[in-house]
């Protein structure tokens, strides 16, 4: 049995288990790494332990991936292989996997906008308001992602609590793959390409975690409480529209924007990046910026961001120590 034949079986038997995002997210994880890698393998053979770690380092090594993305990776391959015992009796292994340690492992550096920034951006909304910058406000004030910023709807906030509430996450997924296709029922479909092949849809917070209440502070307040008295409860912020504006769109609208106020190039996610680090670095505690932003631990907010700039350690090294010597 060829990775491809097993992978078809278990790619049937699956989108009738779990939603069609995660289906979506598994299918890159097998296309990128796994089917290419095991092209030549015999499925029915499974895969032991000693190639369970070359695998694993092969998708450190040569494809750059962190640990917690190979494991990931591995994730899907371990489905597949349940799948295959179950219905071919592909023998199963344990597996007892040498990834390299967290001292070892390279951390890619963490980009955000400095407080000045950040203030850039806060003027523009006051100077030339819009839906697109607003959301960008939202972003640097909640650390929310771009799919969950653009599924924002006026109805998600709660005036008398200044809170904003995550309800949905807006992403396009492929919907089809080398001729199979996921079903989409367990999504709220928007739109789907004239090929067929992929669809923007609206579906639930994956975890319960990121399914969060964030308090709202005064700026982001001022501007909904303005635009919610002209827009119905059911339109989205960012766009103002009956539909949302894809993640896509919207990231091009933003390097636009960051060009316009002659602010670096940092990706969206840097906007998150940017809420955590300004919580972190203001003393606020780890729970409750793992809170704010979805983390089911903070122990997972302190891991990706413990690192901070060199400035902002030395301030906190003299603000401790400077004055013992003076």
């Amino acid at each position: 049995m060829t990775i491809t034949e097993l992978h078809n079986e278990w790619f049937t038997y699956k989108s009738q288990r779990i939603k069609s995002s995660s289906l979506a997210s598994y299918e890159c994880a097998y296309t990128t790494y796994i089917a290419p890698y095991f092209s030549g393998h015999n499925m029915m053979e499974g895969v032991n332990n000693k190639q369970m770690n070359q695998f694993i380092e092969h998708l450190i090594q040569s494809k750059g991936l962190s640990r917690k993305s190979a494991q990931d990776v591995k994730i899907v391959l371990g489905n597949m292989l349940k799948y295959g015992s179950m219905e071919h009796d592909i023998p199963l292994f344990t597996y007892m996997i040498e990834y390299p340690t967290a001292a070892l492992e390279k951390k890619k550096d963490l980009h955000f906008f400095t407080k000045e920034q950040c203030k850039s951006v806060f003027k523009a909304m006051d100077d030339d308001p819009s839906g697109e910058l607003l959301g960008m406000v939202i972003g640097l004030t909640t650390g929310m992602r771009i799919g969950e910023i653009v599924g924002l709807r006026f109805e998600d906030v709660d005036f008398d609590a200044k809170t904003i509430t995550v309800n949905r996450t807006i992403e396009r997924i492929v919907c089809e793959r080398n001729g199979m296709k996921l079903n989409l029922s367990d999504s709220e479909v928007l739109s789907i390409a004239s090929s067929g092949k992929s669809a923007i849809v609206a579906n639930a917070p994956k975890t319960s975690s990121s399914h969060r209440t964030c308090p709202l502070s005064a700026l982001p307040l001022k501007w909904l409480k303005a635009y919610a008295k002209v827009q119905k409860p059911e339109r989205y912020i960012v766009g103002m529209g009956k539909k949302p504006i894809e993640p896509r769109t919207y990231r091009n609208w933003y390097y636009a924007k960051l060009d316009a106020l002659g602010l670096p190039r940092l990706n969206p996610h840097c906007m998150r990046h940017t809420f955590a680090t300004q919580m972190l670095h203001s003393g606020v505690d780890p729970a409750t910026t793992a809170s704010i932003l979805g983390h089911s631990s903070p122990a997972i907010t302190l891991e990706i961001y413990s690192h901070t700039d060199e400035d902002e350690k030395r301030k906190q090294v003299n603000a401790v120590f400077g004055k013992m010597f003076k």
